[in-house]
């Protein structure tokens, strides 16, 4: 009985371990730059301490800052309180949702893929 509990016990641990380390790595992004697929003149910075850089056009001065967080597979770019950028994480591409302030700059569905420092 006291084999069957202990198997149980191991069986269960491994599951949720397994589990965990799935759902953790399927959360995690590269920091770096990830620019627009089309042209690569729109882009995002992901730093150190979950910071970001986002120029959404090379028509604008302002390149808005801040932090972002990941939310069930969406990057959220948070400027303050009433600014903020929202993309679905698929692999190494971010594909733009919705945006404060992207009128006329970005449009839905846009592609931003990881930019390899080695190409």
């Amino acid at each position: 009985m006291k084999k069957k509990l202990l198997m149980m016990i191991i069986i269960v641990t491994l599951i949720f371990t397994c589990s965990c380390s799935i759902n953790k790595n399927s959360n995690q992004l590269k920091i770096g730059k990830y620019v627009k697929l089309e042209n690569g003149f729109a882009w995002v910075v992901l730093k150190e301490n979950n910071e970001f850089e986002f120029n959404r056009s090379i028509a604008t001065s302002y390149n808005p800052r801040g932090s972002y967080s990941i939310q069930n597979d969406e990057l959220i770019l948070k400027v303050n309180d009433t600014e903020a950028y929202k993309f679905k994480i698929d692999g190494k591409k971010l594909v733009f949702e919705s945006g404060t302030y992207v009128e006329n700059l970005l449009e839905k569905g846009m592609v931003f893929v990881y930019a390899d420092k080695d190409k």
